[in-house]
């Protein structure tokens, strides 16, 4: 990858973070320049292109696709790596939703390290599996979550914080979930100052050990 663009990928990692929409947009437009001018073009029945490495008749190398109303990529785009016709390294993937990855790809599905930015405001940054967010990473929804996943739920050691304006605004818990519930040892700290530290089954406390 030319010195250039691998500049350009690590500032695209960056907008996602500061939630600058505008920039990222200008970035992709920049990526599909560059990839315009040196590039192949590759037009499919359905209405898709794909702008350019190509071998054998297949997107490989650095390329970037979308496409017209009506076709597969119709309001999608993925711009970087691919091998033999597949998503597969690392690339920007924007949906019909507005939602934006960015990150490793491992045959057409998110796989390695990857953030993740869903139009709702959402985000994820971490490790991800198969499409699924697997291994260590911390999602961001007004809530915060920082810790282990386990094919898309939370699940080992985590710390979690409750969003301002929640019912447990300022509450946290720290400690083992299961399934996406809170489940083993942990500690769950009130904004009160109290703090309660024992055991918990599918989310809720079993026993009494509460300080303040």
């Amino acid at each position: 990858m030319p010195e250039q663009t691998k500049q350009v990928w690590l500032l695209a990692r960056l907008c996602l973070r500061l939630k600058s929409s505008t920039l990222m947009l200008i970035i992709i437009i920049f990526l599909k320049n560059v990839q315009e001018s040196s590039g192949e073009t590759l037009k499919y029945d359905d209405g898709s292109t794909y702008i350019g490495e190509v071998r054998n008749g297949k997107p490989n190398g650095k390329g970037f696709i979308t496409g017209r109303p009506g076709s597969k990529w119709a309001g999608r785009s993925y711009d970087g790596d691919w091998v033999d016709g597949k998503i597969h390294g690392f690339g920007v993937y924007k949906n019909l939703s507005g939602d934006i990855y960015a990150g490793q790809w491992k045959f057409d599905k998110a796989h390695g390290k990857g953030f993740m930015k869903w139009a709702s405001g959402s985000s994820y940054d971490g490790d991800w599996v198969d499409n699924k967010r697997h291994g260590f990473g911390v999602s961001k929804d007004g809530a915060i979550y920082a810790g282990q996943w386990k094919f898309g739920k939370r699940h080992g050691k985590g710390f979690y914080k409750w969003s301002p304006g929640s019912k447990c605004a300022g509450d946290s818990y720290d400690g083992d979930w299961k399934d996406d519930k809170r489940t083993g040892f942990g500690v769950y700290r009130y904004s009160s100052g109290a703090s309660y530290d024992g055991y918990f089954v599918d989310g809720k406390k079993r026993g009494l050990r509460i300080k303040n």
